[in-house]
């Protein structure tokens, strides 16, 4: 698998909205892993922070990209990272290592690149199930 992405907030398999809609269309579901890291409230979204050596995991879905020359640019700018977003940046794409039935292997992620001292800890590192827990987000729950 060498063109494979890791998700774990609104483009989750089972979101329904139009961006992931899009990821379905133009990825193949691969399963569930996890990263290494810690998970933060955003208010309408999450942000992961890789941490190598973290106990604490993130938890998501991996996808293949059939066409990432395609796919990656329009999730780019869907993760605020494209050619329109040049000086602030809440995201990084990188490729890290996503541990998923026994194996590990690199897939493609957006990682939060911003302070998180006054953010909320997801420390179930969930974010499905965050979203069913709290009730500030119950309309986006609807679609998870």
């Amino acid at each position: 698998m060498k063109n494979t992405l890791f998700v774990y907030g609104t483009l989750l398999l089972d979101v329904q909205s139009d961006i992931a809609n899009f990821l379905k269309k133009n990825a193949q579901f691969v399963g569930e892993g996890y990263l290494a890291g810690q998970l933060f409230d955003l208010g309408e979204y999450p942000g992961a922070v890789f941490q190598k050596d973290a106990d604490s995991r993130i938890y998501g879905h991996v996808f293949e990209l059939q066409k990432p020359d395609y796919t990656l640019p329009i999730l780019d700018e869907y993760e605020g990272i494209g050619e329109a977003f040049r000086t602030y940046k809440e995201y990084v794409r990188q490729k890290v290592p996503i541990k998923m039935e026994g194996q590990e292997i690199l897939c493609w992620s957006y990682l939060y690149t911003q302070p998180t001292v006054n953010l909320t800890l997801i420390e179930s590192g969930n974010y499905r199930e965050f979203l069913k827990n709290n009730l500030k987000h119950q309309e986006f729950i609807k679609s998870v």
